[in-house]
């Protein structure tokens, strides 16, 4: 859903439930592979220790896996410093199942005000993660942080001239010389949302003119992409000419030409409607996932829609208690695709996890408080699946079925 973007940082930290969207992954897709083995219900999933900082809550928003037995997963940290709210860049690197503590840089403040909310990789050596900073009273500005394979080390990126805040969200890594990151920014006419993209090209990053989307209006973010091949494929949200919200996706190819892929009032999602995340699965084309909120009667459903030999369809989503809300997907074959999330159980958020079978999703259990943020998929035999239990991160795995 649309919203004023600082206000969604504070949210995803502060609120009781946790049932505010976030940002899904983007990473490289894995290789094609045949259709993995027919299973209704996958194996439970499993919580992996990690070391958290004392004295501050965690909260973990993407995940992505370079290499077998080799996973990345990024976020913040909030703790109360000096009677000031303290946010700091927190990541979490696990091999073979043992985790340590990512050191990540933050652009230091008083207090210091850092986020990360997307991690994309080309190798185990060359990865980008992208979010934003913020000095007390000044607009926040975007941050990439690249790994080398030792160091993470922060990369200047531009910020829209007069821009009132600009975030990053996700990115794609598709090379040494090729990376985009996407998010937003508010304008200087009234703080209104506005989509953000940029390039990397090897040597620096540059901005990106998004076209306009027909059936948009205002409000319009971009909260993820992803590689397919060569082009990458993007998707966001924003207000359609009735002032609802509607989601929509966009791709561009390796020469840089723009294709409005779904737009409000073409009929692919209903109104209102998010898109929080999307992914390539070999085999079974791009899928995209959201929510379609329903304000007045305060629930929720799920969205999951997918791009197939040029065509968008929707794929059905079971109602999980009253409020079914997708925010990552990722599959490595037409009947192996996870949608991760939230969902309600009265009063009680609770983690949701739905698994694409080939002719079905099945709720998999996936334990209680709050949310999952982030999926990937990991060539060793494992899913894992990133988020946070109210002020506690989360990472969990469980073997591919």
């Amino acid at each position: 859903m649309s919203r004023r973007l600082p206000m969604l940082a504070m949210i995803g930290v502060l609120a009781v439930a946790g049932l505010v969207g976030g940002v899904g992954p983007a990473q490289a897709a894995p290789p094609p592979t045949a259709d993995a083995p027919n299973a209704d219900t996958p194996n439970a999933w499993t919580e992996v220790e990690h070391p958290r900082p004392g004295g501050a809550d965690t909260y973990l928003h993407d995940v992505v896996v370079p290499a077998a037995d080799d996973m990345w997963s990024v976020g913040y940290t909030f703790a109360v410093v000096g009677g000031a709210f303290e946010f700091r860049t927190y990541g979490q690197h696990c091999v073979q199942g043992v985790c340590t503590r990512a050191n990540l840089p933050n652009r230091e403040g008083a207090p210091a005000t850092n986020f990360l909310y997307g991690i994309g990789a080309h190798s185990p050596t060359d990865m980008w993660t992208v979010g934003y900073s913020r000095d007390p009273g000044q607009a926040g500005i975007t941050m990439a942080i690249r790994y080398d394979g030792s160091n993470w080390t922060i990369v200047d990126t531009p910020n829209p001239a007069g821009s009132n805040g600009s975030y990053l969200y996700s990115v794609a890594h598709l090379g040494p010389a090729e990376a985009i990151a996407v998010g937003g920014y508010e304008d200087s006419a009234g703080n209104v949302p506005r989509p953000l993209a940029m390039r990397w090209d090897g040597a620096a990053w540059s901005l990106l003119a998004v076209p306009a989307v027909p059936g948009c209006t205002t409000r319009a973010t971009l909260y993820d992409v992803a590689a397919v091949g060569s082009s990458t494929f993007m998707a966001g949200t924003c207000r359609d000419v009735g002032g609802a919200d509607a989601g929509f996706v966009l791709s561009r190819s390796a020469v840089g030409r723009w294709k409005i892929q779904v737009a409000p009032g073409d009929g692919v999602l209903p109104t209102p409607s998010t898109l929080q995340s999307l992914s390539f699965v070999p085999g079974s084309g791009v899928w995209a996932v959201g929510t379609s909120n329903n304000f007045a009667l305060q629930t929720a459903a799920g969205i999951s829609i997918r791009l197939a030999a040029g065509t968008w369809s929707p794929v059905p989503v079971p109602q999980v208690g009253t409020s079914t809300q997708l925010l990552a997907v990722a599959g490595i074959a037409r009947n192996a695709v996870w949608s991760v999330g939230i969902t309600a159980t009265g009063a009680f958020a609770e983690r949701l996890s739905l698994y694409w079978n080939g002719r079905r999703y099945v709720n998999v259990a996936a334990g209680d408080y709050s949310n999952l943020k982030g999926v990937a998929y990991d060539p060793a035999g494992f899913w894992w699946s990133v988020g946070h239990d109210l002020g506690d991160s989360v990472i969990q795995k469980i073997p591919v079925p």
